[in-house]
């Protein structure tokens, strides 16, 4: 029962008391009324007792009430202060959600600003890669061709020291030779015109005393050089001197003082002997 309930009863109470005294008094106009007065008196005197008694407690309550009544306003007055701190904390929460939702909004458009990024790298380094390989590939051809190089090197100073040393021969072979020279009165310059041991062919014959030969400055001919001509059954032909010269052939004049019978295709041209 609240408090109210509580004063509303206790008034109840009272009024039915008086109501009660009021019945006596009518039961009592049948009665001594002297008697009825003494006993009504101690009845209204205890009934004041009883008054005085309900009255204090009422005080006590309506003073119970009204603590109670401010105990309630402190208390809604402590629970609005909390529901307003609350309610701030929760827009405080809110608005921290909604920054954190902006900031997941802008970690995720980073995250594939990152992904697109990491994309473009591992193509980039898949590329890289492939290109290491070919530097790789180049550099270990690079290293052989290095390598064959180091090795033509070595090949061509040892025949440089080869060479070298041939040369010290011909050299001192030269040496002797322009000493054996000297000791039986021969110029060398005489010697110049004198060809090497050659074996060729007449290849055309003109009507001009001039033959085409199959021999040139690459078996080491020159120009002013004499040659005999041989039949293949090894008549004696004549004698020629090379007028012109290229690389593979040259072209005589045929010696009249030397011709024994006419030279044609195919006769054998050789170093003359004398």
């Amino acid at each position: 029962m609240t408090l109210m309930g509580k004063i509303l009863t206790v008034l109840i109470f009272i009024l039915s008391v008086l109501f009660m005294s009021f019945s006596v008094c009518v039961y009592a106009t049948h009665r001594n009324w002297k008697e009825f007065a003494k006993v009504s008196q101690q009845k209204v005197t205890e009934q004041t007792q009883i008054n005085d008694q309900l009255r204090k407690t009422l005080d006590e309550l309506q003073r119970k009430l009204a603590q109670e009544r401010v105990a309630r306003r402190v208390a809604l007055a402590v629970l609005e202060s909390r529901s307003a701190l609350r309610q701030n904390q929760l827009v405080q929460q809110r608005n921290q959600i909604t920054n954190l939702t902006d900031q997941e909004r802008d970690q995720r458009k980073k995250l594939e600003v990152l992904v697109q990024e990491l994309t473009k790298l591992t193509v980039d380094n898949s590329a890289l890669r492939v290109t290491v390989v070919k530097v790789r590939q180049s550099r270990n051809l690079q290293f052989d061709e290095a390598q064959k190089a180091t090795d033509d090197v070595n090949r061509l100073q040892g025949e440089l020291l080869a060479f070298k040393t041939r040369n010290g021969d011909l050299a001192f072979l030269v040496a002797r030779n322009r000493s054996i020279l000297d000791k039986l009165n021969i110029n060398p310059a005489s010697l110049t015109n004198v060809p090497p041991a050659l074996d060729g062919k007449v290849k055309v014959v003109s009507s001009r005393n001039l033959v085409e030969i199959s021999l040139g400055s690459d078996d080491g001919l020159k120009v002013g050089h004499r040659l005999d001509v041989h039949r293949d059954n090894g008549t004696y032909v004549g004698r020629i001197e090379i007028r012109s010269i290229e690389p593979d052939r040259a072209v005589g004049e045929v010696m009249k003082d030397y011709r024994q019978t006419p030279v044609k295709t195919n006769d054998r041209v050789v170093t003359r002997k004398s």
